[in-house]
């Protein structure tokens, strides 16, 4: 992708935090305010979305092969690997990222049904819905309008269900961000689950096995890092990898690029992590 495109996109893409009272649900708000160019890059993986289209298409492509076709109101996620995003010039779109308990509470959809999936939402909010938001959003010019609008749509939502306070579920939360290498036979202590109870559980409010979210993690972390650090703070040691190969095979799974091009590079990538952060917002 050239230059051009790449800098096109960073200009479209933007991050917002959440309302307050929403932050157990939603980690951040983001929108593609517009594409001119299109965009066909790598996006890294990361928890359920929800996405509404206000124009244009797009698609996601796991490193598989798998093509997630992207409904006008989507959930998609969780995401076992990065995905490449292919969006047609003209692509405006709004959406929210989900924590765990978010996916559960909102939408009572096992996060195992949705790995490398996409569903669409309008059987839960209608077509007359659907309209109105891509309406209220407007052309996105302002985009705290379109974030607005999705928050005022999941707080109706929220007054309809009734919340799913599963304490085990934040407790793998917290066990992510324990460590750098959090241990899966301490997890199962947690949990007070078998190994195998334990898998069955993480793949449920999760989507994805406790070893795989760990190395997801531990990946994720490292990129927050790189993005954020100055250059004499980057420490591979600190990252929690005993060697250079083993970050490089999972920053090209979860993160869609080297270690390398992601530090040096002003790429969509990178911004991913970096853009939320400098707006108070958490991407994981």
């Amino acid at each position: 992708m050239g230059e051009e495109t790449e800098r096109d996109a960073l200009q479209a893409l933007r991050y917002s935090p959440p309302q307050v009272s929403l932050t157990n649900y939603i980690t951040l708000l983001f929108a593609w305010t517009e594409l001119k160019l299109g965009y066909d890059g790598w996006m890294p993986a990361v928890d359920a979305q929800v996405v509404i289209r206000i124009a244009g298409d797009a698609q996601l492509q796991t490193l598989d092969g798998k093509t997630i076709e992207l409904p006008p109101f989507a959930l998609v996620g969780p995401l076992s690997t990065t995905v490449r995003m292919v969006a047609s010039p003209g692509y405006r779109a709004i959406g929210a990222g989900l924590t765990p308990g978010g996916l559960r509470t909102l939408f009572r959809v096992p996060a195992s049904e949705l790995v490398d999936r996409a569903i669409d939402l309008g059987g839960f909010f209608g077509l007359a819905g659907l309209d109105q938001v891509v309406q209220q959003a407007g052309d996105l010019r302002a985009p705290h309008h379109g974030w607005k609008v999705i928050e005022d749509l999941l707080f109706d939502r929220l007054w309809q269900v009734s919340p799913v306070n599963d304490e085990r579920v934040l407790a793998v939360d917290r066990w992510l961000r324990s460590s750098l290498n959090p241990s899966v036979d301490r997890l199962a202590e947690i949990l007070d689950l078998s190994p195998r109870q334990t898998a069955r559980f993480t793949a449920t409010s999760h989507g994805l096995s406790p070893k795989l979210l760990a190395i997801r993690r531990r990946a994720q972390s490292a990129a927050e890092h790189f993005a954020l650090a100055a250059p004499d703070e980057r420490d591979l040691a600190y990252l929690g990898y005993s060697d250079q190969s083993h970050m490089i095979r999972d920053f090209r799974r979860f993160i869609g690029t080297t270690p390398a091009r992601f530090i040096n590079a002003e790429d969509v990538a990178r911004h991913a992590f970096a853009g939320p952060k400098t707006v108070g917002a958490t991407l994981i």
